[in-house]
């Protein structure tokens, strides 16, 4: 090459070269990359910053500092590489490339400030490549100072930028050499780096022809660039196996891949000689590194290879592709496209189109979907394809649990028992879980406290790096301003609804679009943006990005009443029907509450009565600890906004009775029903049905108690209003029957027990669905009633007709299932039938120990039950062990008159009887007649049957 021309280029090269400072001093060498402000030097020049937070870095550029700040997510530490980012645009970048082995002894220039000192002269020395060593190159030659880490090396045969200086070898091993790093992993690593050396590459080849034109007017001697592409790093074709045996220029191989193995089978299967493919998926979730991977595991299968990534327009980006390789001159974009396409259907290989952005580039009659004549075409792209393309697609989705936690774990190494909760709330998805773990390695933090950040809602505020967080990132990768203002409007009222799919019609309904006809075109754009999931017709908002616009965009109760009234509306119809149906609508109605503050009285009113009516469902469901969260609500909202008498007070007040009944905790049920009552009776009329529920309730929670004459008080105080005031066919009215019916059973009037419960299953049997679980519950009740009245078939009839709808409409979980077993394994119990008596024994048992503290009282009844059974099959070492596990429980949580206690007592009697102990048979049968003798009038059945246990005592 002439000096001249040498010279001038060299000159360039410097006009992009800085020198990089920290507050200890000057630590190297950096160049700019991209005109807004990249700049690449190596890690050991700004590591400091890193250890030292008090330390500042600048770059030094024409005598003038610039603050300067490390971009941790592009730079590789381990590779010695580091990414700066500067807020002042760049007069000059340069081109980076990649490079074969088979380049070694071609010629190089190093430049760089080669002496620790601020007013060090920039120095450009030529050199050659000696060797490679993975991702490192040996030069010699070019590197003659320590100044001149993070330097470059320009190759003049690719007029690429091929490395950066990381190590200076001592004397002794090489005078003048040392090490630079290849970009293969920092390609890999910042996947749009590419594209942004489509605009940096053709600005540089711009400057090269001026620097001929100007040096050498008559053209004598071209810059060469033989067995090299010109062309964009990212989009190269080469023939393998060439005589030239060149290597091949890729998009870089990504050195962090994990997992989809199955994935890559699967693909394998698709991708046939002169077949399409269309790898479809959100963003993020990795499509272009498993193509890249798939490509790269494949390339040897085939003669011819290429890749082109779209960032503009399909026909521009393909043209450019391959502007020097098939020397297209015409004049428009598409004449090219044109003869591009002529010379491609003359080879045979594999082509990775990378982001396809419009679905018109396969349909139209300019088509590269003709290249399926030679080539396999695998296209990745964001849009939700036709239907016709349907046999094309692969559908890349999010993670498996166990690729999302190797992925995890490649960068943050240590482990934790709550990483599988981080992943399962990052729903897996590839480019989060990778963010996350960075953050995570990249900080003090624990696993466990990221994780309650999370729960807690703060996921905004998780951050990535020393000044970025969750909320920055997103606001840089996801723009809504670039949405038009119907489609920013949908997609702020989305984040209202939980993070998972949900169906097109239900989210019309949901979010009151039915009037919208833009609106399925609204959430299919959305879906080729990448804010939601699309699979078939369901639509997903990402967890992540839902808190994003939680973040960014406030929502309160004006902006949305149509939609939590909506909700109202659904649960208050399902209270008033079947509860169990509610169970469709509380996750959305929680979500909906969760994403809105309350701002005014109206506001925060309608807000509570969704909190209270997601209480009571949740009661239903057996979801205690959510019924018990959501009724505190209500009430926190409605102290806050209400008179103290108000009769929605009284409302927030019985709904925390109902949720500590199902707990067990009987003295906070009795605090809250008597709070509702005194409202009720200050504010309400004599004959008002809500005064009849409030007495209802305390007749339940006495009766609970064993206080029976005070049950029974309210159960008839509750029963007058309502026959005064409701329809004889009224749902209230049937459980003031039911009440009492229970009531009496325990008073031991059998006659009125049964009469009361048929009375309250005839009404239910009228007005409620044939699945209504309180039919079910009147079937229990009737059973039990007919068993203590030794009708042990009709026991047994009820209680399958109960046990058959609550398997229909409830969870497997649910208590009241545990009820109709324990009750089957009762009556098969005294049928004779002990096998399916322990059998249904044991599922209740199951139920309960899965569901409730391990003092509640209904488990103490499940292991009395058990202990029971044991004892009719002769297995007293395991009656006796229930029975004491049944008192204890007993001892802990009821009062010492409660009923339970003298079951408990007889029970243990019976068994010490059995084992010869008459003197502790004799003890406990004595303490079961003192309660009962205490609170059931003499003549009570189960008083008798005591009494008669006791004679046989001490006649034996």
């Amino acid at each position: 090459m002439d000096q001249n021309l040498n010279k001038a280029i060299q000159d360039k090269l410097e006009s992009a070269v800085v020198k990089i400072a920290t507050t200890s001093g000057i630590q190297g060498t950096g160049f700019f990359i991209s005109f807004d402000g990249y700049v690449l030097t190596a890690w050991h020049c700004v590591e400091e910053i890193e250890r030292m937070p008090f330390s500042e870095l600048t770059i030094i550029y024409n005598g003038r500092e610039s603050s300067a700040e490390i971009d941790p997510n592009k730079s590789i530490p381990e590779e010695d590489i580091a990414v700066l980012k500067v807020d002042i645009a760049a007069p000059l970048c340069l081109p980076l490339g990649l490079i074969g082995d088979n380049a070694r002894t071609e010629k190089v220039i190093g430049i760089g400030y080669p002496a620790h000192e601020s007013n060090a002269n920039i120095g450009c020395y030529p050199g050659s490549i000696s060797r490679f060593d993975g991702n490192k190159m040996e030069v010699a030659g070019a590197i003659q100072g320590k100044g001149q880490s993070g330097g470059l090396i320009y190759h003049y045969e690719s007029q690429r930028v091929i490395g950066v200086i990381i190590e200076l070898y001592h004397a002794s091993i090489m005078r003048y050499a040392g090490l630079a790093a290849r970009f293969d992993s920092l390609f890999g690593k910042w996947p749009e780096l590419r594209q942004i050396m489509v605009g940096v590459e053709a600005t540089w080849k711009g400057y090269l022809d001026d620097l001929e034109q100007e040096v050498q007017p008559d053209n004598t001697t071209k810059i060469t660039n033989k067995n090299y592409n010109i062309g964009s790093i990212e989009n190269a074709i080469f023939q393998d196996g060439s005589k030239e045996t060149l290597k091949p220029i890729l998009p870089p191989k990504n050195e962090v891949f994990v997992g989809r193995k199955q994935e890559l089978q699967d693909l394998a299967e698709l991708a046939k000689p002169n077949e399409l493919v269309i790898i479809n998926g959100i963003g993020g979730v990795g499509k272009t590194s498993f193509a890249v991977e798939y490509f790269h595991k494949h390339k040897k299968d085939y003669d011819y290879l290429a890749f082109v990534a779209i960032k503009s327009d399909l026909k521009t980006d393909f043209v450019n592709a391959f502007q020097a390789i098939f020397d297209l001159k015409f004049n428009t974009i598409s004449e090219n496209f044109q003869k591009l396409l002529s010379e491609l259907n003359n080879k045979s290989g594999l082509l990775l189109v990378d982001d396809l952005q419009d679905i018109n580039d396969l349909e139209s009659n300019e088509s590269i979907k003709s290249l399926t004549n030679s080539f396999t075409l695998l296209i990745t792209t964001r849009l939700d394809v036709d239907i016709k393309y349907d046999k094309f697609k692969f559908n890349l989705g999010t993670f498996s649990k166990a690729d999302a936690l190797e992925l995890f774990l490649k960068y943050y190494k240590k482990e934790s028992a709550d990483i599988d909760k981080v992943l399962e709330y990052l729903d897996y998805h590839a480019l989060f879980v990778e963010l996350t773990a960075k953050s995570l390695a990249n900080s003090n933090q624990t696993v466990a406290e990221l994780l309650q950040e999370f729960e807690d809602g703060r996921l905004a505020k998780v951050r990535l790096d020393r000044k970025t967080d969750f909320n920055v990132y997103l606001n840089q990768r996801f723009e809504l301003a670039a949405l038009d203002a119907e489609v920013q409007e949908v997609l702020i009222r989305l984040s209202l609804m939980p993070s998972f799919a949900i169906g097109f019609q239900d989210l019309e309904e949901y979010l009151q679009q039915a009037d919208n006809k833009d609106f399925w075109y609204i959430l299919v754009e959305l879906s080729d943006k990448g804010w939601l999931i699309k699979q078939d017709k369901t639509f997903k908002l990402h967890q992540i990005i839902k808190e994003f616009l939680a973040a960014n965009y406030p929502l309160v109760y004006q902006d949305v009443a149509d939609i939590v009234e909506f909700f109202g509306n659904r649960l208050y119809e399902a209270l008033s029907t079947n509860p169990l149906t509610g169970a469709k609508y509380t996750p959305f109605a929680q979500a909906v509450l969760e994403r809105i503050g309350f701002n005014d009285d109206k506001g925060d009113q309608e807000i509570a009565t969704v909190y209270s009516n997601l209480s009571v469902i949740h009661k239903h469901l057996s979801n205690l600890d959510k019924a018990l969260e959501f009724a505190f609500k209500a009430l926190s909202i409605r102290e806050n906004v209400l008179d103290e008498n108000h009769p929605d007070l009284s409302t927030s007040y019985a709904a925390l009775y109902y949720v500590y009944q199902g707990l067990g905790n009987l003295n906070k049920a009795l605090e809250f029903a008597l709070k509702d009552l005194e409202i009720s009776e200050k504010v309400l009329d004599k004959n008002h049905p809500n005064l009849a529920t409030s007495n209802n309730n305390l007749s339940i929670i006495h009766k609970d108690l064993g206080n029976l004459d005070k049950a029974l008080e309210f159960a008839l105080k509750a029963l007058s209003i309502r026959e005064n005031v409701l329809d004889k066919n009224h749902p209230d009215l049937a459980r003031s029957y039911n009440n009492l019916s229970i009531i009496h059973q325990d008073l031991g009037n059998l006659a009125e027990a049964l009469e009361f419960a048929l009375k309250a299953n005839n009404i239910w049997k009228e007005v409620l669905d044939k699945n209504h679980p309180d039919l079910a519950a009147s079937y229990n009740n009737l059973s039990t009633i007919n068993y203590s009245l030794g009708n042990l078939y009709k026991a047994l009839k009820f209680a399958l007709k109960a046990l058959n709808i609550y398997e229909k409409v409830l969870d497997k979980n649910h208590p009241d299932l545990a009820v109709s077993n324990n009750n089957l394994s009762i009556i098969h119990k005294d049928l004779g039938n002990l096998d399916k008596a322990l059998k249904f024994a044991f599922k209740a048992n199951n139920i309960w120990k899965e569901i409730l503290d391990k003092n509640h009282p209904n488990l103490a009844t499940s292991y009395n039950n058990l202990s029971l059974i044991y004892q009719d099959l002769g297995n007293l070492d395991k009656a006796l062990d229930f029975a004491l596990k049944a008192l204890n429980i007993r001892e802990q949580v009821l009062d010492k008159s409660h009923p339970d206690f003298a079951q408990s007592y007889n029970n243990l009697s019976l068994i010490y009887q059995d084992l010869g102990n008459k003197d502790k048979a004799k003890q406990y049968i004595l303490k079961a007649i003192g309660i009962l003798e205490f609170i059931f009038p003499n003549g009570h059945p189960n008083l008798d049957i005591y009494r008669e246990n006791l004679r046989f005592i001490e006649q034996d």
